[in-house]
């Protein structure tokens, strides 16, 4: 099971940015588009698996693979921790040098000990990792034209979807990620 622990501290796109491209002038707007373009940054993440600005994910495993163990939000830029439950209820903490973070795609852990499996049958396992491209600056401008999209989408139709008839998301969003979306067989 994949969670997030640490939500971003910032979103791709500043306000000032967004109005601009909306043609909004004043503030009193100014909530509500934060939270469609929230929305829209999630909508992409969703879309895509991909964390956009930089934050913290927990995937929380049943037992060891034999095989490498994929991180699936990229982009992974560290593994913070790796723990294990061990038969009195205490979380044993991996030393560094007993796993490897392959960063290529998808990003990978890789034991490179034998590690001690954990003492309950779910759930026993918890790898905490660090993703997300970086800061604001650092989010591909095509994903940040996504999200500008996608805003002006919620933000021109506010009615529910079934009494408006329209496309749920406009195709040239679709388009600006599927370069982005990880095709799996």
């Amino acid at each position: 099971m994949l969670t997030q622990l640490t939500p971003p501290g910032e979103e791709p796109l500043a306000l000032a940015d967004l109005k601009f491209f909306l043609r909004v002038s004043g503030e009193e707007s100014d909530t509500l588009i934060a939270d469609m373009a929230r929305a829209a940054r999630e909508h992409v993440e969703a879309m895509t698996g991909l964390a956009l600005i930089t934050q913290s994910w927990r995937l929380v495993l049943d037992r060891w693979s034999d095989k490498p163990i994929a991180l699936l939000r990229p982009p992974v830029q560290a593994i913070s921790e790796v723990s294990v439950l061990d038969g009195s209820g205490t979380w044993q903490v991996l030393e560094e040098g007993d796993y490897t973070l392959a960063q290529d795609h998808p990003a990978r852990l890789i034991l490179n000990t034998v590690a001690p499996g954990p003492a309950v049958p779910v759930g026993g396992i918890r790898i905490d990792f660090t993703a997300g491209f970086g800061a604001a600056d650092d989010v591909p401008d095509t994903l940040k034209q996504a999200i500008r999209l996608l805003t002006a989408h919620y933000h021109e139709r506010r009615q529910p979807y079934a009494e408006t008839r329209i496309e749920a998301v406009p195709a040239s969003v679709g388009s600006l990620l599927a370069p982005w979306r990880e095709v799996r067989l």
